[in-house]
């Protein structure tokens, strides 16, 4: 019988203000309700925010990585382009190299029989010019 009449307070008060308990709840309910879209509604204009600023940042970026990248291809086919010149330029090299040899062993025999022929025991010097001589 206590319990009875603790239950019929507890009604009693939820009456007094006119809204039943399961009322006050669905009242409650719904001012969340209200709240969570609220929220939402903030949330999604901070996010499209957030989205557009990202989108502007990210073109500027995309651009630059685009030209950074054909500048790469550039700057690579520059060196690829050096290379062969080097390469080239090192087969000239080994082949006047060559050639300069050949000529020296070609002086060097001619002038042995130079030697032989006009028992000549050196090669003619040449007059040097020195600074003080001018």
């Amino acid at each position: 019988m206590a319990r009875l009449a603790v239950v019929l307070a507890f009604l009693a008060l939820g009456t007094v203000d006119g809204v039943s308990p399961v009322q006050k709840v669905i009242q409650l309910i719904d001012d969340m309700a209200v709240k969570v879209k609220k929220d939402l509604e903030a949330t999604s204009a901070e996010f499209e925010e957030f989205a557009k600023q990202c989108d502007d940042e990210a073109t500027p970026k995309d651009y630059a990585i685009k030209g950074t990248k054909e500048e790469i291809e550039a700057l690579t086919a520059t060196a690829d382009d050096a290379d062969a010149k080097i390469a080239s330029l090192e087969a000239k090299v080994e082949d006047t190299t060559a050639r300069i040899g050949e000529t020296e062993g070609e002086l060097a025999s001619a002038i042995s029989l130079l030697k032989k022929s006009t028992k000549i025991s050196s090669p003619p010097r040449k007059k040097c010019l020195t600074p003080s001589s001018l």
